[in-house]
């Protein structure tokens, strides 16, 4: 990962599959119940796909082993031009595990191809946003 000068992230993924790795920002704990029945907004620019066939997800994660909403699969957005999300909260915590929770956010936005297929991928991320 390398910070751009214009506040883009650069995320590579480099492992030969079925290497498994994901991006996350971590703090916390975060409440965001204010926001679970808002947006989650970002935007990114898929460089290359890699190997990669099914695309990217994105999850939440708060305090707990293994408390973390599903993988919300975004899908296989066009490379090369930058793409705007604006998810509804409400389907992205859609299925948590059991210990989940909203106000006890350890990791509130994690990125990631899905798993056992992330070689080669390389994208940036920018203007990340809860919105109510």
């Amino acid at each position: 990962m390398a910070q751009q000068g214009n506040g883009e992230l650069a995320l590579r993924w480099a492992h030969p599959s079925p290497g498994n790795g994901l991006f996350y920002v971590t703090g916390g704990p975060l409440n965001l119940q204010a926001f679970g029945r808002g947006k989650l907004e970002f935007e990114l620019l898929v460089e290359s796909w890699g190997s990669n066939t099914q695309g990217l997800a994105i999850k939440l994660e708060s305090t707990g082993q293994g408390c973390h909403s599903n993988d919300y699969r975004i899908g296989r957005p066009q490379a090369g031009v930058w793409t705007h999300f604006s998810l509804p909260m409400t389907e992205v915590l859609a299925n948590p595990t059991p210990c989940f929770r909203l106000d006890q956010l350890s990791a509130p936005f994690d990125l990631l191809p899905i798993w056992g297929d992330q070689s080669g991928v390389a994208l940036r991320l920018r203007k990340v946003a809860f919105r109510q």
